[in-house]
């Protein structure tokens, strides 16, 4: 009798949760690789998660931001599938699919695109005595984590005014951290420049020019801009506007690249199709987290994109009417 009672019961508790909309779906753990969480690939990686856990928890997505050492790390947890989805530099992401640069030889054709972010913006943050890119030859540099979007950025860069410290590790003193490591050592005057890079406004950009009034950003002249776009044409010339970090009443004029949000080819259709009109029909959410989210638009999400798009991601973007 009790065992009959028992059983009842538990096929009214069942019956009332699935009434009240309560599901037993297995849940499916994604996750988002960002970068360090100074900079502006974390926060935005955090806000995409929280998002996609809002409107597609339904369907048994669990959702995380985890941070990392940036683009290069991002593609390869992504192979290794220890993540699902990554923020990624657009010039790195073509590198690895097409097997350029440190990818020679190791094409990474699983990679694709869900869509385009926000701009990827060089900024070089330098000790009052420092006037132009060239003075930075003996200087100590933070060039970004090992491993990192930005340590090729800082590469690029410091390459196209003669300082390849790559090929010779005397023309700088390069410091391999990461952009909250960064920003303390600039303030303390432990080294004399950093290049962070990410969607303005950055978080370790805006710390150290509130905290160390002296500094400030160093842009690049029309030649030089053109002299890196030529070489990576993944580049575009960017202003930032004067009054966004601290102390800074002036224009900078710098150079930027795509972010893109990138995947693997053996993600579900049904999954990257839900992210991406997830993502594209929520901007408001997304801007209200960051800045950086101004930059993210449904007409923008396929341009600047150097890589295939998962066919998840073309799918709502046909459905939306952007797709050419």
């Amino acid at each position: 009798m009790k065992k009959a009672v028992l059983i009842m019961m538990v096929g009214v508790l069942i019956l009332s949760m699935s009434i009240s909309g309560v599901a037993f779906a297995k849940k499916t753990f994604i996750t988002i690789s960002t970068a360090t969480t100074a900079g502006t690939y974390y926060p935005m990686g955090v806000a995409m998660a929280q998002i996609f856990n809002k409107y597609l928890g339904k369907y048994g997505y669990v959702f995380s931001a985890q941070s990392s050492a940036g683009s290069v790390d991002n593609i390869a947890r992504m192979q290794k599938k220890q993540v699902e989805i990554a923020i990624l530099q657009g010039k790195v992401a073509r590198w690895a699919y097409h097997g350029m640069f440190m990818y020679k030889g190791k094409t990474k054709k699983w990679l694709r695109a869900i869509g385009a972010l926000w701009p990827n913006v060089v900024h070089i943050v330098v000790a009052p005595e420092i006037n132009d890119i060239k003075d930075l030859k003996g200087k100590r540099v933070v060039v970004g984590r090992p491993a990192s979007g930005t340590e090729t950025s800082s590469w690029i860069i410091l390459k196209s005014v003669g300082l390849d410290y790559h090929k010779d590790k005397d023309v700088i003193k390069p410091v391999y951290v990461g952009y909250g490591e960064a920003a303390k050592l600039l303030a303390d005057r432990r080294v004399d420049a950093i290049i962070p890079v990410g969607g303005p406004p950055v978080t370790a950009v805006t710390q150290v020019m509130a905290v160390r009034k002296d500094v400030k950003l160093l842009g690049f002249t029309p030649e030089e801009a053109k002299r890196i776009i030529k070489e990576v044409p993944d580049y575009f010339q960017f202003d930032i506007k004067a009054g966004l970090y601290p102390n800074q009443n002036y224009v900078v004029h710098t150079i930027a690249q795509t972010n893109i949000l990138g995947t693997r080819v053996d993600i579900p259709e049904a999954v990257i199709y839900r992210v991406t009109k997830t993502l594209y029909t929520h901007l408001k959410e997304l801007r209200e987290a960051h800045k950086a989210g101004n930059f993210v638009t449904l007409e923008g999400a396929t341009k600047g994109v150097n890589i295939p798009f998962h066919k998840g991601a073309i799918k709502f973007y046909k459905e939306a009417g952007v797709w050419k």
